[in-house]
This record gives structure tokens, C-alpha cells and sequence, in this order.
């Protein structure tokens, strides 16, 4: 992550462990969200994977792709092995021009952090019209209370 915006990310919140299945609302929830800020595109980091590092594989070069291939990046990623759902890695999401981030962690949550409180607030209450749980410092977020 840029350094500008990691010094930008403050507080935190997470969701409950999702399966892969609950990754498919979740995904375009995220992206909706996102699209609705004027995110165009999204910087990709890849995470550590150990079944590829004992391959002799080398991690994906970080990216930045548009934000409406995101999902494809995702899925290719999944598919080939390069990012793991619950597995020993994670994957950060960085908007471009939105101080926040996304990480896909390797614990199958989802993390997502930023200094701006209400931002973060706004895209529980998105994932929370999925059916999906979040939390702020272990306590659940509720949907139009304060955290």
C-alpha cells in the first residue's frame, strides 16, 4: 500500500469468517460500494502463499486493474492458486483515491480499514443488508448506531 495511505488507515473493521459462497454477494457488494464513491480503479497486492512459494512460483507483481475487473482478477486468482480463501495468505484491496483498504484475509474475513469512520460505517451497513455480520474491536456493528 502506498505509504501516504497507509498512514491514512486508523481504525478497522471486520467481518464474521464468510465461505466461499458468501464471497459471492460479498464481492460486488464491495464493489458497488466503491463504484458509488468514484473508484475507478484498484491497487491489487498479493499476499505470501506458501503451496506456490514450495512450487517455486513468484508472487504476482501488485497491480492496479479497474475496478470492474476486480472480480475477475479475484476469480483468476482463486482459480489458479495465486490467492487462497482461508488459507495461509492475504489480499489487499487499495481504492485508488479513496483512503481505505480492503484485505481478503488468510482467516476467509474480511478486514477493511480507514481513518474515515463514517466510510466504514456506510460499507458494514452494505454488507449488512447481505447478512453479513461485522465487527468493530469485537463488537457487532449495528446497522444506524454508532461503533
Amino acid at each position: 500500500m502506498p505509504e501516504q495511505q497507509a498512514d491514512a488507515i486508523t481504525h478497522e473493521f471486520v467481518t464474521e469468517v464468510l465461505d466461499e459462497s458468501a464471497w459471492a454477494s460479498v464481492l460486488p457488494a464491495i464493489v458497488e460500494f466503491l463504484r458509488e464513491r468514484g473508484v475507478e480503479s484498484i491497487t491489487a497486492a498479493f499476499g505470501f502463499v506458501l503451496a506456490r512459494d514450495l512450487r517455486g512460483e513468484k508472487t504476482p507483481e501488485n497491480c492496479t486493474v479497474p475496478l470492474d475487473g476486480l472480480e475477475a482478477l479475484i476469480q483468476r486468482g482463486l482459480d489458479d492458486g495465486t490467492i487462497e480463501w482461508g488459507g495461509s495468505s492475504d489480499f489487499q484491496l487499495t481504492p485508488v483515491g479513496l483512503p481505505m483498504r480492503v484485505l481478503l484475509c488468510n482467516d476467509a474475513d474480511v478486514h477493511f480499514g480507514s481513518r474515515d469512520i463514517v466510510l466504514l460505517r456506510d460499507l458494514s451497513a452494505r454488507l449488512s443488508e447481505r447478512g453479513v455480520r461485522v465487527y468493530d474491536s469485537g463488537n457487532l456493528v449495528e446497522p444506524n448506531h454508532p461503533s
